[in-house]
C-alpha cells in the first residue's frame, strides 16, 4: 500500500503538464451584448492542479484544475473583436483507475465520468477585471456553462497510459484493479488484493509532505527477494523457496529447496531459518544476524527450539552485520533515485517512507 501526500501529487502534475497541456477545442455559439450570435472555438489548456484530499467512501478524487481558456474562431483564426485568454479554476471529482496485469500496469482517468462542480475565472490575461473585453471573455465562458468541460471529456474519452515491463505476478501481487482512495491530506493506493478495512490498517501516513509512505506485507517479501535473485542470476529461477515472518524490529527468513512434489505428499524438506534485526542507521540499512539454525520437518521439529537458542547465543558472541544503501535508481528514469527516509518492521509488515531525489537534491522541500 502506498500513501502519497497532496503536494507530491501536485508535483507530479506540474512535471507532467510542464508549461501547459491542451485538452482540445470545443465549438459553441454564444451571444454577446450588441453582437449577433457568434460561433467560437474555446480551447482549454491545463497548467496545474491542486488536490483537496479528504476522506471519501468512493474512488473519486477531489481536484481543482488550473487552466487557461482561449477564445477564437472555430478554425483558430482571431475573432473580429479581441477576447483575452482567461485563467480559470475548475473544481471536479475525478475517478482514477489502476489495473494490474501479469506484466504491466494501466492507469486510466475517466474523463467522461468526471463530475464538474464549478468553474471560476481567477484572472484575465493582460486586462483588468473591469475591462470591457475581459467582461465579454467571461461572458463567453459563462455562456457555455458546464457543457464546455463535459464536451471535452466526451470528445477525449478515457485517458490512460500503460506501464509495461512491470513483473506484477513475479513480485507476488494479485493482478486486478487497485483500490484508490482519497484520505485526509493524501491519496492511498492499495494493490495485490488489499482492500477495505485491511487497507485502512495498513496506511502509513508520511511524516513530511515530500515523502511517500509504503507498507509491504511480509508474505510479499519472499516473492520480491526471489525476483531480485532471478534478475541477479540473469533470469535463471532461484532453486529455493523463501518464507518470511515479520515481527516488530526483525524479520525471520526461512530458506528451503524448491518443492518437487506437492500435496498430498508431505513436505519433508529441511530448511535453514535465520532471524535478522532490521534498522536504518545514518546512510544505510543495517541487517544484523540474530540467529541461524536448521529447521527440521515433521516430528523432528521439536528440536528446532534447541537449535534456535544455540544460534542466538552464538550470534550474540560473534555478531554478523550487513549494510545496504538507502538510495536506489528508478528504472527507466535518468538521474532520479528513491531514497529510504525511514524504516520500521511491524507485525506481519514493513513500513517505510521514501523520497524522490534528483541529482542529490530532494525534489520537494516542504518539510514540516
Amino acid at each position: 500500500m502506498v500513501t502519497v501526500p497532496g503536494p507530491m501529487l501536485e508535483l507530479a502534475v506540474a512535471t507532467a503538464v510542464g508549461d501547459g497541456v491542451s485538452l482540445g477545442t470545443v465549438v459553441r455559439t454564444i451571444a454577446l451584448p450588441m453582437i449577433d450570435d457568434l460561433k467560437v472555438g474555446l480551447t482549454v489548456e491545463v497548467v496545474g492542479a491542486t488536490f483537496d484530499l479528504v476522506a471519501r467512501n468512493d474512488s473519486r478524487v477531489p481536484i481543482r484544475v488550473r487552466g487557461r481558456v482561449t477564445v477564437a474562431q472555430p478554425n483558430g483564426e482571431p475573432l473580429p473583436l479581441s477576447l483575452p485568454p482567461l485563467d480559470i479554476e475548475v473544481s471536479a471529482l475525478v475517478e482514477v483507475q489502476m489495473d494490474l496485469g501479469v506484466d504491466q500496469i494501466r492507469v486510466v482517468v475517466d474523463l467522461p465520468g468526471v463530475e464538474f462542480l464549478g468553474a471560476t475565472v481567477v484572472g484575465v490575461e493582460g486586462a483588468s477585471p473591469i475591462d470591457p473585453m475581459a467582461q465579454m471573455a467571461r461572458m463567453a465562458l459563462a455562456e457555455t456553462g458546464d457543457t464546455l468541460f463535459n464536451a471535452l471529456g466526451q470528445d477525449m474519452g478515457p485517458v490512460g497510459i500503460d506501464l509495461t515491463g512491470i513483473p506484477v505476478a513475479e513480485l507476488g501481487l494479485t493482478p486486478g484493479r487497485a483500490e484508490i482512495r482519497s484520505t485526509d491530506g493524501a491519496l492511498t493506493v492499495a494493490v495485490g488484493g488489499v482492500t477495505g478495512e485491511v487497507a485502512s490498517a495498513h496506511r502509513a501516513p508520511p511524516s513530511r509532505d515530500d515523502r511517500i509512505g509504503v507498507s509491504i506485507d511480509a508474505d510479499l517479501l519472499g516473492p520480491i527477494l526471489s525476483f531480485l535473485g532471478n534478475r541477479a542470476l540473469g533470469g535463471v529461477p532461484t532453486p529455493f523457496d523463501l518464507n518470511l515472518i515479520a515481527t516488530p524490529g526483525s524479520i525471520s527468513v526461512g530458506v528451503r529447496n524448491s518443492r518437487v512434489l506437492g500435496p498430498p505428499m508431505p513436505d519433508l524438506r529441511t530448511g535453514l531459518r535465520t532471524d535478522v534485526h532490521l534498522s536504518r542507521r545514518d546512510d544505510h540499512v543495517e541487517l544484523r544476524l540474530a540467529g541461524a539454525w536448521l529447521e527440521l520437518p515433521g516430528p523432528l521439529g521439536v528440536f528446532n527450539g534447541i537449535g534456535r537458542a544455540a544460534s542466538t547465543l552464538g550470534a550474540s558472541l560473534v555478531p554478523i552485520v550487513a549494510r545496504l544503501p538507502l538510495s536506489y535508481p528508478v528504472p527507466n528514469v535518468d538521474e532520479l533515485v528513491v531514497r529510504i527516509a525511514s524504516l520500521a518492521v511491524g507485525k506481519d509488515r514493513i513500513d517505510a517512507q521514501v523520497e524522490l531525489v534528483e541529482q542529490n537534491v530532494v525534489l520537494v522541500e516542504q518539510a514540516v
